[in-house]
């Protein structure tokens, strides 16, 4: 049917028309359950719910790999759990194996034969340990590394450290790590110590003290100080003054221990002593002091600070690294950003020579090498080694945007 001049149909046609729009309009959201379907329903609005449609769809997957990434890491720790199991008890065979008035062979041969079958459980659980195809404590998800050269040891690199390329990365010291240090200018003697020595080591906030006046330490020095007066030839004043060194350092390393202190105490090849920090540095430091001037102390009962440490120097992939104590780490922007190494080499003494008029060796003196020596100057051209570093890092994404 046609309605060609009829203009109150043609409204009416019209209007019909426009409800029909609107009821199919009506029926398109309430099938879809959304109120923008198409851009003719509102340009602005469309954008805003698609950017809001994909914002959601982005938190969902972040919540679902959340929710993944939680099993995974429940997954690691119930194998570590049981790894911390096995250490307390193979600490607890390694403290059985130890009461000698009681064990016997064959007990202590059982100890170690558990102690094998742990370790090798230890190894099992850590090529074992999968969330899916993943081995989570073998290191292959990781950042691993090895050097190439003396006295180099890989210690970690961050998830942003780059793979190193085939050759690895240039490793140059400059300067080796040292360690806070005191050494004393005379030697025990019997004269020195007959009167009485008293030794005081700070560090940390701790003191370890010493006084040959008390104890039985006093009756055993005072004892070899009247031998050898009575007796030179019988007891030798340089043989006596060695064993007195002997029993004073023996007694000034239990006080350290005793005390805490993280320092250590040695007799040079000079016969004098030397205390030295356990770390390397020069965050570290100690004072001393002696009551007979040199001992320690260059001054009779006069703290003096020990000489301070150095850090490590070098560079990694030819450009400067930070040291802190032995360890040296490449900073971060360069080519190997993040990449930590250990120098383990220490400036030691050697052994030189003495040669009389004729050539003839007499003796021996010890001089310290010089960081010369032991790396090179800044033009010999000698380098250390190099380290490789292949990168395997994992990340987690448990946000809506990456990086999250």
């Amino acid at each position: 049917m046609r309605i060609r001049q009829n203009p109150t149909s043609l409204n009416a046609l019209r209007h019909s028309g426009n409800h029909f729009d609107q009821v199919r309009n009506s029926i398109e959201k309430l099938s879809s359950g959304v109120k923008i379907n198409k851009g003719a329903d509102g340009p602005a609005s469309l954008i805003a719910s698609e950017r809001l449609r994909g914002r959601i769809v982005g938190i969902q997957q972040a919540y679902n790999n959340a929710t993944q990434s939680v099993s995974l890491m429940q997954t690691a720790e119930g194998s570590l759990n049981e790894v911390s199991s096995i250490l307390v008890r193979l600490r607890q065979l390694a403290t059985h194996a130890q009461n000698e008035a009681v064990n016997d062979p064959q007990m202590l041969a059982a100890d170690q034969m558990e102690i094998e079958q742990l370790l090798r459980t230890i190894d099992r659980i850590s090529q074992n340990t999968q969330f899916g195809s993943h081995t989570l404590l073998d290191g292959s998800m990781g950042a691993n590394g090895v050097t190439v050269g003396d006295n180099l040891r890989f210690v970690s690199a961050n998830p942003q450290t780059p793979p190193s390329p085939e050759s690895g990365w240039e490793v140059d010291i400059h300067q080796v790590a040292t360690r806070a240090s005191k050494e004393g200018t005379v030697p025990i003697t019997v004269e020195n110590v007959a009167d009485g020595l008293f030794m005081v080591i700070s560090e940390g906030g701790k003191n370890a003290t010493l006084d040959t006046r008390e104890g039985q330490i006093s009756k055993d020095i005072q004892q070899i100080v009247e031998n050898t007066r009575k007796d030179p030839s019988r007891f030798p004043p340089d043989e006596m003054a060695a064993s007195i060194r002997s029993i004073v350092i023996h007694h000034l390393r239990n006080a350290i221990g005793e005390s805490g202190l993280d320092v250590h105490v040695m007799e040079t090849p000079n016969k004098t002593f030397m205390v030295r920090h356990n770390q390397f540095g020069d965050e570290h430091s100690f004072s001393v002091t002696s009551s007979v001037s040199g001992i320690l102390s260059d001054e009779a009962n006069v703290a003096q600070l020990s000489e301070p440490g150095k850090n490590v120097e070098g560079t990694i992939f030819n450009e400067v690294a930070l040291g802190k104590g032995q360890l040296l780490t490449a900073l971060e922007g360069t080519g190997a950003s993040g990449v930590t190494i250990e120098f383990n080499r220490e400036i030691g003494l050697k052994e030189i020579p003495i040669l009389d008029e004729i050539g003839a060796r007499i003796g021996t003196e010890f001089v310290q090498e010089t960081n010369e020596e032991v790396v090179g100057g800044p033009d010999s051209g000698k380098i250390e080694g190099y380290i490789h570093v292949s990168q395997q890092s994992k990340e987690f994404q448990v946000g809506p945007d990456s990086g999250l």
